[in-house]
């Protein structure tokens, strides 16, 4: 049995497309312009030509699309082959491109001038490419469909490895005797020059379709090959060469970027904007042929800082909207650089759409001051930062289920990671200090995948959660235990936490606490058997009091008072629960708590102390911070993340980090009265 080789297919539809090219039929057109330093999108389409040979070939509107099917071998001569003598194979075959065909507008320049200006073309589409090649008992089918972009005025030659917006192609090698499809939505971009796209001044840009259906030797077989595309929208725009964006923190030296250029010439992330954490930075890199001077200004935005961004040179010499900075030699290459700072806020001043999305742009301009003359913009993306949802004691992730899912739909396109140290939810406070940390390292992790700087998250902490993330932003507190510093190079020596926002958390101890860990003491003494009967038991129910968590949190612990004795900077609002019942008889309301609370009640070591959710007092869970910077809702301990928690949630991520919604941290040792 004949087997063709992996190349065979490719091989059969180069020599169909090089056989086509004396046949291609063009509707009429007529040229769009593409003015020269002037971005442009296309979103209906003037070219239309079609190579039909005996295939069904149709190219109108934004579609294009190709179907041929091939079924009856022919007899003719193929004496080479035992057993086919007299036969031929049978093809079906056809071609068709769809997009803009233009010519340029050059302005004041020459072609010679720009030809080796960048140009980024973004094609937007959605294609499908399918087969159908059956396995023959003894003969030979080939089925082959592509969809690429091509960016040429010529018919091109099918060489995936030498054709820059080459993007699917499917043969019958890997799927012979299958019926195989591929259905994609596809936004490819391709970096190339006005050289590239020009041809005496005109040129194309779109998506070629080839396909090729073939049968040999001895059965029929209903062979196809079939190629659709929908174009969305062409976009052209004019890039400096290699301009770059990276992401700061990878060239931070303290609290800026380096201020040496010969650090910053190589390497980087390369990104396509930042996270509105007021800290996170961008190098701009612009590498020139010769000597020049470059204006980088911001436009399309508010004229403030804390809303736009702002832009700096270097050296710190220049900073504002728009700066003018001087190239620098290295190696024979000059260097024009300059660092934009994300602004602190996502909603601007008078946008309130903004206050119902996660993303939004501004726009970065380049211009050349001297020649060769060259200006260009690009947009960058600014993200809100993400929201870490930290749980508390005995608690894990599914608690913050119905809220994230309720703040997503209120909140569209909300980053949100939800923290699970619920393995050792009931230790020590040193052994999940660094659960923070992590997770914003997580966060920054998913962001550089959606080439995102990000320097800093804002913090949602339920209970000890909250505690947690105190911690964080306590700096040196803890590092002995497994931290890590919180002021570092690459958060530019800002922290990394943007807001922090406390829910029921204990910060100056819970009274609970208090009573459980005299509870266990008194008994330990009138009692031993019944004590340790209680602790297993509580273990076994999920509910540990002996494994560090309980002691941390109380009211007079060393870990208590030592944090309260530490200045943290984040912007920081405490949300407050009042369960508006006495303690004393809320028993059924706390769920894993309500067993402890029954327990100590029972042994009379608990005594009333005022306004509470049920485990924490009011002025704990406020931590010194009064109104606006604490919020009160009436909800107990266990039932903290209702409507109305949701709603404040997004007032605080909507507000600017220094409104009155905010403390700079929480007040060192400011104890309750």
């Amino acid at each position: 049995m004949y087997t063709p080789s992996k190349s065979t297919g490719i091989v059969a539809l180069f020599c169909l497309l090089v056989s086509l090219l004396s046949i291609p039929i063009a509707q009429g057109q007529e040229n769009f312009t593409i003015t020269v330093g002037e971005d442009k999108v296309f979103t209906e389409f003037n070219f239309h030509e079609t190579a039909p040979h005996n295939a069904e070939v149709v190219s109108n509107g934004n579609a294009a699309s190709v179907y041929a099917l091939a079924s009856i071998p022919r007899f003719v001569n193929c004496a080479s082959r035992v057993g086919c003598e007299g036969k031929e194979w049978e093809n079906s075959s056809g071609d068709a491109r769809i997009g803009i065909s233009y010519t340029w507008d050059l302005k004041q320049f020459t072609m010679p001038e720009i030809a080796s200006w960048p140009v980024k073309v973004t094609v937007d589409f959605t294609y499908q490419v399918e087969i159908k090649a059956s396995a023959p008992v003894d003969g030979f089918v080939t089925g082959a469909a592509a969809a690429f972009i091509s960016l040429f005025p010529d018919w091109p030659a099918f060489n995936p490895s030498l054709h820059s917006g080459y993007y699917e192609f499917l043969s019958d090698e890997d799927h012979l005797g299958q019926e195989t499809k591929i259905e994609r939505n596809a936004t490819v971009s391709n970096l190339t020059t006005i050289q590239d796209l020009d041809s005496a001044g005109q040129g194309f840009i779109g998506v070629y379709l080839g396909v090729s259906a073939d049968t040999r030797f001895l059965a029929p077989f209903a062979n196809y090959a079939r190629s659709a595309v929908t174009i969305n929208s062409i976009k052209v725009e004019f890039l400096s060469r290699h301009f770059e964006i990276l992401d700061g923190s990878d060239f931070s030296a303290g609290k800026e970027i380096s201020n040496n250029p010969v650090k910053l010439v190589s390497g980087g992330l390369a990104v396509e904007g930042a996270v509105t954490d007021g800290v996170s930075r961008l190098l701009l890199r612009l590498p020139l042929d010769q000597l020049n001077e470059v204006t980088f200004s911001l436009e399309g935005g508010t004229g403030s800082p804390n809303e736009d961004g702002i832009l700096r040179s270097i050296d710190g010499q220049e900073q504002g909207q728009s700066i003018t900075v001087s190239t620098y030699n290295l190696n024979s290459q000059e260097y024009a650089f300059a660092v934009y700072q994300a602004p602190e806020n996502f909603v601007r001043s008078g946008y309130d759409d903004d206050k119902l999305t996660s993303e939004r742009k501004i726009t970065l301009k380049i211009k050349s001051n001297r020649l060769p003359l060259f200006e260009f913009t690009q947009e960058l993306r600014l993200v809100r930062p993400p929201l870490i949802l930290i749980h508390g004691l005995w608690s894990g992730p599914e608690m913050w289920q119905d809220f994230s899912n309720s703040l997503k739909i209120k909140f569209p396109g909300l980053r949100i990671l939800t923290a699970d140290y619920s393995d050792t939810n009931a230790s020590h406070l040193d052994v999940n200090t660094k659960v923070p940390y992590d997770y914003i390292m997580e966060a920054r992790k998913q962001l550089k995948l959606e080439k995102i700087a990000m320097t800093q998250a804002d913090i949602l902490g339920h209970s000890m959660g909250g505690i947690l993330g105190r911690i964080r932003a306590g700096g040196r507190m803890w590092t002995w235990a497994g931290g890590v510093e919180y002021k570092q190079d690459n958060n530019f020596e800002m922290g990394d936490i943007n807001k922090l926002i406390t829910l029921d958390s204990p910060h100056f101890g819970s009274f609970l606490d208090d009573f459980a860990i005299e509870y266990i003491e008194v008994l330990g003494i009138v009692n031993p058997e019944k004590r340790d009967s209680f602790l297993e038991d509580m273990r076994e129910n999920g509910f540990p009091v002996d494994e560090g968590a309980i002691e941390d949190l109380m009211t007079t612990s060393p870990e208590t008072i030592y944090m309260n004795s530490i200045p943290i900077d984040p912007s920081s609002h405490a949300i407050v629960g009042d369960a508006g019942v006495n303690f004393k008889v809320s028993i059924t309301m706390l769920g894993s708590s309500g067993k402890l609370l029954e327990a100590v009640l029972e042994s009379g070591v608990g005594t009333d102390v005022g306004p509470s959710d049920l485990v924490v007092s009011t002025k704990s869970q406020a931590g010194g911070l009064v109104a606006p910077t604490s919020s009160i809702f009436k909800h107990h301990h266990m039932a903290a993340t209702g409507e109305e928690v949701v709603n404040k949630t997004i007032e605080l991520l909507n507000a600017e980090p220094d409104s009155s919604l905010f403390n700079p941290g929480f007040p060192e040792n400011k104890w309750p009265e």
